[in-house]
């Protein structure tokens, strides 16, 4: 019985890692990005952007003085800055920020309630406009960039598109590079392909949506770690194109220590779950969005597949197959996405080294946060850098 349970463990992980496997070649074979944009929208189009806070006063004066810089239309600008209970100078420096300049509106939430909920109190907030921006605290937008995002909603389907987070720290550890490798991974490799082959890139920190899209799955929710990615899943179940624009870029500073690193992945774990759940709800989409949104809700359990597959083909030549063959691809994928983000060739190795001292880490932070998911989340939160 027990040899029987084991073999059948062993067929599972092996299915698992083939899937993610296959999945990997078709988003590396896949052309380059495709580019369309048209500033005559972009310069029609009301654009609100929320930003939850909370305890930023060290970090949050770089967003600042990039909307500052913003070359979007100001007639059509508004931001909305929301501070949730932070316990630091973050409120005085808003409140100083906000009487320099107009359309500015700072909301005050006396008691942290989680940054979705800050989101959502965000959201009720601003003004009706065309489109909703989103941004995180702690990234610094290029000047154009709400204006290379506002231009792809062209196409009355999109109903949210991200661009690049340059990871600008991102030699600073050893576990910057590991973070670095999955953020050009994620968005320079497995993004940049679904968003060629219309199958939904996700958004993230720093994306734009348009309202009635967001009207129609019932807005951001309010109870979730993981606002965007289960925002994504819902306007995909609702038949909404998501879209990835390469040369929008952003400033994205890594967690480069090791708790932050945990902290995070654990998010982003019961974030892709979430998620997942989202799906269930409806189902508007095609079937290639559906199936590839549904590999990507559970895209973390490849990790420990992988690691299951490893450990289960002890003594079987034929079980190191699916193990060797996903190492092989990831390696080759890796190496492309650091490539395609500049880093030299000489460089590269100590990237990959970082790979074999943080995967453990990451595969941990994986099954704690499977296991953890359904538990209670604390309100508490900040910018993990």
């Amino acid at each position: 019985m027990v040899d029987r349970l084991l073999g059948v463990a062993r067929l599972l992980c092996s299915v698992v890692v083939g899937v993610y496997s296959a999945r990997r070649c078709f988003f590396l074979l896949a052309p380059l990005g495709r580019e369309m944009e048209s500033h005559d929208r972009a310069d029609k189009s009301s654009l609100a952007i929320v930003v939850p806070c909370r305890d930023e006063a060290e970090t949050i004066g770089r967003l600042l003085e990039a909307f500052d810089q913003c070359d979007y239309p100001r007639d059509r600008l508004a931001i909305v800055v929301v501070d949730d209970g932070s316990r630091d100078g973050t409120a005085a420096l808003l409140a100083r920020w906000a009487a320099a300049g107009s359309a500015r509106t700072i909301v005050e939430l006396p008691i942290s309630g989680g940054q979705a909920r800050a989101l959502v109190a965000g959201m009720a907030a601003a003004p009706e406009t065309d489109l909703v921006g989103v941004c995180d605290a702690d990234l610094r937008p290029q000047p154009d960039y709400w204006r290379r995002l506002a231009a792809s909603f062209t196409d009355e389907r999109v109903g949210a598109v991200s661009g690049f987070l340059d990871p600008v720290n991102h030699d600073a550890s050893v576990v910057s590079r590991y973070a670095a490798v999955e953020t050009w991974v994620h968005q320079l490799v497995t993004k940049s392909a679904k968003d060629t082959l219309s199958l939904n890139p996700p958004a993230h920190g720093a994306s734009v949506y348009r309202r009635s899209a967001l009207d129609e799955v019932g807005g951001f929710p309010a109870d979730i770690w993981g606002y965007d990615v289960t925002t994504t899943a819902a306007l995909t179940a609702a038949g909404w194109t998501t879209r990835f624009v390469r040369h929008a870029t952003v400033e994205n500073t890594l967690v480069d220590r090791w708790g932050p690193y945990w902290d995070q992945h654990m998010r982003w774990t019961s974030s892709v779950f979430d998620g997942a759940a989202s799906l269930r709800r409806r189902w508007g989409s095609s079937p290639a969005r559906r199936l590839e949104a549904w590999l990507a809700s559970a895209g973390y359990l490849d990790r420990l597949a992988f690691l299951g597959a490893c450990t289960l083909s002890t003594g079987s030549t034929r079980g190191r197959v699916p193990p060797l063959l996903y190492a092989v691809v990831a390696a080759l994928e890796v190496w492309v996405a650091l490539g395609r983000g500049g880093v030299p060739a000489h460089r590269r190795p100590a990237y990959f080294a970082s790979l074999a001292v943080v995967f453990p880490v990451d595969v941990a932070a994986t099954a704690v946060a499977i296991v953890l998911h359904r538990r209670p989340r604390a309100g508490d939160w900040r910018s993990p850098r």
